[in-house]
């Protein structure tokens, strides 16, 4: 069997400008005449505002629709919640303050930040041995020495709380993706994705808000 051998193919030849420069080039030029007709011809540079979307006042109004029929249910949802947060905060943070219509006002100390410092202490040794103990009770004490205790305590309350509740959600909700394919395809996956794009601390927002609303209701 004879292998032929084509020698002496010529070479496509090769453009003197190519497409993307001539692309690049026109785009240029475009930039250029719109700058240069920019008082002419306006609207070639400027959006005209007769042509926006009025987008922002959607949003407003389906949020009046919903905060005009559903707020029954979202004033239910802190309500439920309120209950287990509440606890945590006044075991924590503050106190248990009873308040009976006719008797005097009571109360139950929160739990001891010494008695806290030292469970730290002892959890990190029983997990990671002395070393991890004796970081988690300095740890506290420094918390505790430089006065913020009670901004700490808050914020453990708080993560005490939503992260188990948290953990159950994404628990069903990952099983019912599961399931349902075209549900993870059309509702869940876009908003994981939508929530990747939002900054982490925007998610203190609500629970941080409705601490605060619940804490100047007590103080008054």
């Amino acid at each position: 069997m004879s292998v032929t051998t084509y020698q002496g193919a010529e070479a496509r030849p090769q453009p003197l400008v190519g497409r993307w420069t001539i692309i690049w080039g026109l785009a240029l030029a475009a930039s250029l005449a719109l700058y240069l007709l920019r008082n002419t011809l306006p609207a070639l540079a400027v959006y005209p505002d007769s042509l926006h979307f009025p987008i922002a006042e959607w949003i407003s109004a389906l949020f009046l629709v919903i905060k005009t029929n559903f707020t029954w249910a979202t004033r239910s949802l802190t309500a439920l919640l309120d209950v287990p947060l509440r606890f945590a905060v006044d075991l924590l943070a503050r106190s248990f303050l009873f308040e009976p219509d006719d008797a005097p006002a009571w109360s139950i100390p929160r739990v001891s930040w010494l008695g806290l410092c030292a469970l730290a202490g002892i959890c990190g040794w029983s997990v990671g041995g002395r070393s991890l103990g004796l970081l988690a009770l300095i740890g506290s004490l420094y918390i505790a020495l430089f006065g913020q205790w009670e901004s700490a305590m808050t914020t453990l309350a708080l993560i005490a709380i939503c992260v188990p509740m948290c953990a159950a959600a994404g628990l069903l909700l990952g099983i019912w993706a599961y399931r349902s394919p075209r549900i993870d395809q059309l509702v869940i996956s876009p908003a994981l994705d939508l929530m990747q794009t939002v900054p982490t601390f925007a998610y203190l927002v609500p629970p941080a808000s409705g601490y605060l609303r619940w804490r100047r209701s007590r103080s008054r």
